[in-house]
């Protein structure tokens, strides 16, 4: 069996306002083994990416974890490192490619000095050799020319060429884990592929774990070994690519695959995409999150929300599977 990297256990993320808390993320349960590739889907708004950067506390400053909420890395909880220890996490074992490249990159340092720095600040090695370093890991991610591209800043470069960079960075220091959030997002379907080819080569080569959030169908069905499903700051189905593919349990995540385009389809027919939106954080008092969407919604539905099922190495909160699947604890 692969060896556990990091395990999520009952996050809750709350935004604070003046009127109090909002909670955006409720109890959310994940986990990564080592080289795999697990995908986090969901339409925008669901908590895909607050998620993801609360494994290194990137959210904005006014965030609030639960008390009994744990993000284990290695058997170690993030949530009680102090800021020093995270900066040390940070980049070296854990990295990230933002969804805007221009995030991740400072705009006013070429990439030499980002490069250079990011060595340094882990490693005791001289400018020297982290510059030929850096050169050798941008030709490692097909970046041409890569002893001229070291020298210009981030608005010189395509936004694949971004993308690029910031993968080397992340291979600079052998990263355990990558963080892709929404990585293609903008870009054309060539350079699109591109990337997501690279990652995979990167999971492969450097034995690194990859955490993909997308709201794209295609890609967590080409990219990824399992996949968690959120809807409004829960996981509402888990399960291996295969089986959310071939088996949707959820009504939510059934909408999420009728809404992929298809060869096939008529050039009359529209596009199915799911009636309404995802709920406003804390509007949701009581019931199942997704009851007010849901074509197959009951009076409990409304009121009561459902646990996690499971069965048979899945997992979904729909009440429909409460007499056929073994309630969750």
């Amino acid at each position: 069996m692969n060896e556990r990297l990091l395990d999520v256990k009952n996050l809750k993320i709350s935004f604070q306002n003046k009127k109090g808390t909002v909670p955006v993320v409720d109890g959310v349960d994940f986990h990564i083994d080592r080289r795999e590739i697990i995908g986090i889907v969901g339409e925008s708004g669901c908590g895909k990416s607050v998620t993801a950067m609360s494994l290194l506390q990137l959210n904005a400053s006014n965030t609030v974890y639960g008390a009994d909420s744990q993000i284990l890395y290695e058997g170690e909880d993030l949530l009680k490192k102090s800021p020093k220890e995270l900066r040390a996490i940070r980049g070296k074992e854990i990295s990230v490619v933002f969804q805007d490249s221009l995030t991740g990159l400072d705009p006013v340092l070429p990439l030499r000095k980002i490069m250079v720095e990011a060595i340094r600040s882990h490693r005791n090695v001289s400018k020297r050799e982290a510059l030929q370093e850096s050169i050798s890991m941008l030709a490692s991610v097909g970046i041409p020319a890569p002893e001229v591209r070291i020298n210009e800043y981030a608005h010189q470069l395509s936004g694949g060429m971004r993308q690029r960079v910031m993968i080397a960075l992340a291979m600079l220091h052998h990263s355990h884990l990558l963080i892709a959030d929404e990585p293609t997002t903008a870009l054309d379907v060539t350079i699109q592929d591109h990337i997501l080819q690279l990652i995979k080569t990167v999971r492969d080569e450097a034995d690194m774990s990859v955490l993909l959030i997308t709201h794209d169908m295609g890609v967590v069905a080409e990219m990824t070994d399992r996949v968690y499903v959120m809807y409004a700051g829960h996981v509402v189905e888990t399960g291996t690519t295969a089986d959310i593919f071939e088996a949707p349990l959820h009504p939510y995540t059934k909408g999420l695959l009728k809404s992929i385009p298809r060869l096939d389809q008529p050039d009359n027919e529209r596009l199915y995409s799911i009636p309404g939106s995802v709920p406003l954080p804390g509007t949701i008092r009581q019931g199942c999150r997704f009851c007010n969407r849901c074509p197959y919604a009951t009076e409990k539905c409304r009121q009561q929300e459902p646990p996690a099922f499971r069965f048979s190495g899945k997992q979904v909160k729909c009440w429909q599977y409460e007499s056929v699947m073994e309630e969750f604890l």
